[in-house]
């Protein structure tokens, strides 16, 4: 571990960044029935306005670029219907919201229970990460965030 830049796209987030999200959306889906990849902001449950990325940017030439929230799906950045499955109560934006320390809990015990992702959590716990939530983009990070 060195103090570089992290790597990955401006989607990236803990949750993609770690591995984890693959058993959440795997979770999702068979506690609701339907195909994992509703659960992905990159893929089926993206909101087609903004293409998943919660966020409307508009190329001003001359200006800086500027980013608004996306007025369809709220910046939450997935279809509406999506947001109707639920995981423990839960629907996926709201596991995102979540702090590290609260997912812990949440992912260890009764329907939401993922074991592996609770490894990794208890991981970034235990380095001081417990903060965090999970669809925390990683650009925020670093103060390098530029190259993130």
């Amino acid at each position: 571990m060195d103090q570089s830049a992290i790597k990955g796209s401006r989607r990236s987030n803990p949750a993609t960044y770690t591995g984890m999200l693959e058993p959440i959306r795997k979770a999702f889906a068979k506690a609701n029935g339907v195909k994992p990849a509703l659960f992905s902001a990159n893929s089926e449950g993206a909101c087609p306005s903004c293409k998943g990325s919660g966020v409307i940017v508009t190329e001003l030439g001359f200006m800086d670029t500027v980013e608004t929230p996306c007025e369809d799906c709220g910046g939450k950045r997935f279809q509406a219907g999506v947001l109707e499955y639920k995981l423990a109560g839960r629907d996926i934006t709201e596991v995102f919201d979540m702090p590290v320390v609260e997912a812990r809990e949440f992912f260890a015990g009764g329907e939401a229970k993922i074991p592996a992702v609770v490894k990794i959590l208890e991981r970034l716990s235990d380095v001081g990460l417990g903060y965090l939530t999970l669809g925390q983009p990683l650009s925020t990070l670093s103060a390098e965030s530029g190259n993130g």
